[in-house]
């Protein structure tokens, strides 16, 4: 059996389900911004080195490795395009 722990998001929403519409981040002029992740677990030297979506990728996974045993990562991509 497999059973989901921990999850973090790379995403411009707050929660990964939404409670109520009103906390849904809309696209201004068709961009979305996405909620960086916390940096703490990553030394500044090697952050001020690293490319934007390598520190949100590493920051996201460390956020849920911290003080864990871990037996596997899943990592998966939802594009989502509104038209």
């Amino acid at each position: 059996m497999l059973y989901f722990q921990k999850a973090a998001q790379i995403s411009p929403q707050v929660a990964i389900i939404p409670k109520d519409l009103d906390s849904i981040n809309y696209a201004i002029n068709g961009k979305q911004k996405a909620i960086e992740p916390a940096y703490s677990f990553i030394p500044s030297k090697i952050l001020k080195r690293m490319v934007k979506l390598g520190r949100m990728g590493v920051g996201a996974a460390l956020a849920i490795i911290e003080n864990e045993e871990v037996h596997g990562i899943i990592i998966f991509q939802i594009i989502k395009q509104l038209i």
